[in-house]
């Protein structure tokens, strides 16, 4: 072989091992599982998984974890860490290093004993990777900063389902990015809402694209492993509370389970008649109450559950399913709960709702991409949903409706 010959052959497997030396390491993304008054749960991992899995609770580990937080270093062998002892409504900066590699870091703040306010997100109905669903999260991370800027941190984000979609092709699902792989999440979850979950935490609800209804029933394991829901028990129903001001009881609305809405109806008439919280919220994916343009209200199969709003004086039932925003009227058969219907996080239908409103007991509607922000301060709650243009919502004869929503202590 010439001499060139023989440089040609050294070449290519030089160039082989300098790409492979050189290429990219796998993104780490890290974030805020469940935070307490005295714990903080910090998770990370790669979503470069198919068929392995990369990030979440039962996820294998990337290597020895070095996680410095309130000035100690703690390892971890897993991909997360569960923190305790800390002080209540404390900010603890925080930075996680794996094999040497700094994968993350950012600061959680533990929630209060007691607390006479709270501002927290909703979102609905987002995960699905599009140009709206992108700029609606620019809009929640600058609001997220203005408030905690401003002394109003937000503590967490609720979703009310529909966490990811599967990818489409001219609006048809396609068999794949439907969640049941880690790397479908990255474009759908971990990375437009980065900024946020590195501090505050997102408490999951199950929608229909979540599982046995969506087009891969391979999904809902996944669910369940990359969230961490409050005091780290994963449960399709649970409840917690926040600072003796408010209880929350998130539910399962869907047909994901062949025992329906029983049992939970039940569990969820015990766990109100024992809450003594001045507020009460409960959120699902499925209306109660639906002007459309798709779907209707589920009034029917829903009514065990709005007669308990009703009976314990809920003040806010939130939910999703529906693409768009509305608000259900005052006076429907589970006041004094008021239904938020918010479920245009990333998805958005089009159509005209209005002439339907009044037929379905529907306030106000607005047809627009966006999220919630909930305050409650004392004895009032406020409720306004934020976009990336000023939301205008209309009544039934097509009058704008004031903003923010503002409901008294039941």
């Amino acid at each position: 072989m010439s001499a060139t010959g023989k440089a040609a052959a050294l070449a290519l497997p030089l160039a082989l091992l300098l790409a492979f030396a050189t290429a990219p390491q796998p993104r780490f993304f890290t974030y805020a599982g469940d935070i307490g008054t005295d714990r903080v749960l910090i998770a990370w991992g790669t979503t470069t998984g198919l068929r392995a899995n990369t990030i979440g609770r039962e996820s294998a580990s990337h290597g020895e974890a070095i996680v410095t937080l309130n000035g100690e270093h703690r390892v971890s062998g897993r991909n997360w860490i569960e923190v305790s002892g800390l002080d209540a409504d404390t900010i603890y900066p925080y930075r996680v290093t794996v094999d040497g590699r700094v994968a993350g870091e950012g600061a959680v703040r533990t929630h209060p004993v007691s607390a006479d306010h709270l501002d927290f997100f909703v979102i609905g109905d987002y995960g699905n990777g599009s140009a709206g669903q992108y700029e609606l999260a620019r809009v929640m991370v600058r609001e997220f900063e203005r408030l905690k800027a401003a002394g109003r941190p937000v503590r967490f984000v609720l979703t009310v389902g529909d966490n990811i979609y599967a990818s489409t092709l001219f609006g048809i699902p396609l068999p794949f990015g439907t969640g049941r792989h880690d790397r479908d999440w990255e474009k759908k979850h971990f990375a437009p809402y980065e900024a946020i979950l590195r501090e505050v935490p997102f408490y999951m609800i199950l929608g229909n694209h979540d599982g046995k209804e969506s087009e891969s029933a391979a999904d809902l394991p996944v669910q369940f492993d990359n969230f961490f829901f409050p005091g780290n028990r994963p449960a399709r129903y649970y409840s917690f509370g926040y600072g003796n001001l408010v209880d929350f009881f998130a539910l399962d609305t869907t047909r994901n389970t062949d025992e329906g809405l029983g049992p939970q109806t039940a569990w969820l008439g015990g766990a109100l008649a024992q809450s003594r919280a001045p507020w009460k919220i409960v959120y699902g994916h499925h209306p109660p109450f639906n002007a459309g343009p798709r779907h209707g209200g589920e009034i029917e199969r829903l009514r065990p559950i709005t007669r308990l709003l009703a009976q314990h004086r809920v003040a806010a039932y939130l939910c999703g399913h529906e693409h768009n925003f509305q608000v259900s009227a005052r006076d429907t058969e589970m006041a004094p709960t008021v239904m938020f219907l918010t479920g245009a996080g990333g998805e958005l239908r089009a159509g005209d709702a209005r002439s339907s409103m009044k037929r379905a007991r529907i306030a106000a509607w607005a047809p627009v991409r966006h999220f919630l922000h909930i305050a409650i301060e004392g004895e009032t709650m406020r409720i306004t949903p934020l976009a990336a243009a000023p939301v205008r919502p209309v009544d039934p004869d097509g009058r704008e409706v004031p903003l923010p929503f503002v409901l008294p202590k039941p």
